[in-house]
């Protein structure tokens, strides 16, 4: 069930890639599925939960990241469009 959820994100993301901000929602559905899959692994063979709060981290440090450089194309073009910034001519 949760590998199915990872590839619906992944199946998601290809067929949706219009918006940026659908784009990054659609990355953090799939990296929100991949922790639960960590936590379930690491909950059946009782390791140490440290390797989660480090990608928990860094997956929020992505967001805002993400979030910030969003802002900042929509203020400077007007849009949040990914094949309106990637035309040349």
């Amino acid at each position: 069930m949760l590998i199915m959820c990872i590839l619906l994100g992944l199946l998601m993301l290809i067929f949706n890639k219009s918006y940026v901000l659908l784009t990054l929602m659609f990355m953090e559905f799939i990296a929100l599925n991949v922790i639960y899959l960590y936590m379930s692994y690491y909950e059946i063979m009782s390791f140490n939960y440290w390797i989660l709060i480090y990608m928990l981290i860094f997956m929020v440090c992505d967001a805002v990241l993400g979030l910030s450089l969003l802002i900042m194309m929509i203020r400077s073009y007007g849009h949040n469009y990914i094949n309106l910034l990637f035309m040349t001519f």
